[in-house]
């Protein structure tokens, strides 16, 4: 019998290609989200929910307290890399250095989730309104 307590920890994570080049288009957007779930799961994450932009990736994600979000981000965005350029060779991809991220509830609620899985849509629409660009969120 285990006494350590549970520990939930979750984070909206983004980031984006380097230089911000519009690389995830509608045909590989599908592919790459299912991949970072596939590559997070191996390395201590969960994706709860995730969406991308042409040039962005939005994570809700769930990970291992006994490794640090930095890791998990950085073997999830070094994977991803690997795997896509494997995959695509004609478009190569390269994440931008870093990435942004804020907790939230273990159960994000679900206005924040819909924004995540709402990305492409988002932007195509040019709306700069959701609490989570504009630093207001709660």
């Amino acid at each position: 019998m285990s006494t350590r307590s549970p520990v939930r920890l979750v984070a909206h994570v983004v980031w984006a290609t380097k230089d911000r080049a519009a690389l995830i288009d509608d045909a590989r957007e599908a592919w790459l989200l299912a991949t970072l779930a596939r590559i997070a799961l191996s390395h201590g994450g969960v994706v709860i929910a995730s969406g991308a932009a042409p040039d962005h990736v939005h994570l809700l994600l769930r990970w291992d307290e006994v490794l640090a979000l930095s890791t998990v981000v950085g073997r999830i965005k070094g994977a991803t890399s690997h795997a896509w350029n494997r995959s695509f060779t004609d478009v190569p991809l390269v994440w931008q250095d870093g990435f942004w991220a804020e907790s939230c509830a273990a159960e994000p609620p679900a206005e924040l989730t819909a924004y995540v899985r709402g990305q492409r849509a988002h932007h195509g629409s040019n709306a700069l309104d959701g609490a989570w660009e504009l630093g207001t969120a709660g």
